[in-house]
């Protein structure tokens, strides 16, 4: 069935196929444990993935330890912007940049920092609305510090540095993935 699947698709769609939850094996499935919360994600493309066509850009991502896994929170986020789309405004995931599906690399960083943002602004408002947790004030502000660092580090990023977009990008997505233990 998926290869009569990848057989009808055009060279610009981009097949996604993923469980939403994995299951322990007595079948039990939805608690927290690492056989649970893990599921398969397979990506296919026919014209290839982009980033990945790039020797330079391949290493540099492939020696990265954060793209041997995603967090089942990016599905929704990667899907978005494979999708452009926004990101839901309640997600907490990021996109990954293997997956990013464009020949321009420097577009790469930007779109990492407006997923960012978007959380930001979730984290934001869930605070607000949710007095007296206790993690609220310290994470906003290391939060805060990292957008604007980055921020200021993607303006002074020129035109065909592609390996230190992919530097970046690979920054944010492992501080995303960092603040997954808190919130």
């Amino acid at each position: 069935m998926l290869k009569e699947i990848i057989g009808l698709m055009d060279n610009d769609t981009t097949l996604l196929l993923y469980g939403d939850h994995g299951m322990t094996n007595d079948g039990n499935h939805g608690g927290g444990t690492q056989n649970e919360i893990k599921t398969t994600f397979f990506a296919y493309s026919k014209g290839g993935l982009p980033m990945l066509k790039r020797e330079e850009i391949r290493k540099q991502l492939l020696a990265d330890k954060s793209v041997k896994s995603l967090k089942q929170l990016d599905i929704s986020s990667i899907a978005s912007f494979i999708l452009e789309q926004p990101v839901p405004f309640s997600s907490l995931g990021i996109l990954h940049p293997l997956l990013h599906m464009s020949d321009n690399i420097s577009e790469l960083p930007w779109k990492m920092l407006g997923n960012l943002k978007q959380i930001q602004a979730y984290i934001d408002q869930y605070c607000e609305e949710s007095p007296g947790l206790s993690w609220c004030e310290l994470q906003i502000h290391q939060l805060e510090i990292f957008i604007d660092d980055m921020a200021l580090k993607l303006s002074q990023l020129k035109k065909g540095e592609d390996t230190e977009a992919v530097k970046l990008s690979l920054e944010m997505h492992a501080f995303a993935n960092d603040k997954y233990k808190v919130f």
